[in-house]
Parts: structure tokens; sequence; C-alpha cells
């Protein structure tokens, strides 16, 4: 990552800011999740038109470290705060949705809580 310039991300010169539970006026209509926990600042975006919820680095399918799959959270390593990544689930679990997208993995079609469920489920272990 660090030879392909992954430690000198492009500045952004005009970002908008958002708050929780508003909906985007974006391609989609996203609503926002707030999320924190692989960075401070982190949201999961819910297309209920399309019944679908992106949910990033919040969780993953496929540990970028590991190659383990599942529905699980990022790797410690890779969050800002686990606790607070842990907790953030919470957030999106009551959420019904058909699809979960994930920034590392593949698509989810067995539930949101019951992804929610696993991922705590390897956290306890």
């Amino acid at each position: 990552m660090t030879l392909a310039g992954g430690m000198r991300p492009p500045k952004i010169s005009d970002a908008e800011r958002f708050g929780a539970g508003e909906v985007l006026d974006v391609p989609g209509h996203p609503r926002v999740i707030p999320t924190p926990g692989h960075t401070p600042g982190h949201c999961a975006f819910h297309f209920e038109q399309h019944s679908a919820l992106f949910v990033g680095d919040a969780m993953c399918t496929m540990n970028p470290v590991t190659g383990g799959t599942g529905p699980q959270l990022m790797p410690h390593v890779m969050n800002e705060s686990n606790e607070r990544a842990l907790r953030s689930l919470s957030e999106i679990e009551p959420i019904e949705a058909e699809v979960m997208l994930f920034g590392h993995g593949e698509p989810w079609r067995e539930g949101v809580r019951r992804a929610v469920e696993q991922a705590r489920a390897l956290e306890r272990r």
C-alpha cells in the first residue's frame, strides 16, 4: 500500500458534511447511519428503495489480513477503536435489507441481524 501511494491520499477540497439519519440528494438517496470505529467519522448508507445496506469498512466478509471469510469486524489493527466498531453494530442491526455490501468481501444476503450476530460471536472468541 505504501509503495502504491496509500500513505499519501489526495487532498479533498470540496467535501460536504452530512448528519445522522439524513437522506442524501445523490442517486439512490441513501440514508446516513453513523458507524464510527473503523474511523471516527465512518458511516454506513441504507439504500431503502433497493433494499441494500452499504457498510463499507464497518464490517467485512473477507478479512484483508488473514483471508478469513464470513461477517466480521475489520482487523483490529485497521480500526481506530475496536470498542466503538463493535458498539456501532447496534446501529445497523435493526435494518432490513436484502443485501449487505462491504468494502472487503462478497455481498451478504442472509440478513443484517445474522451478519451482526456472527461478527459479535467472533469478537467474543
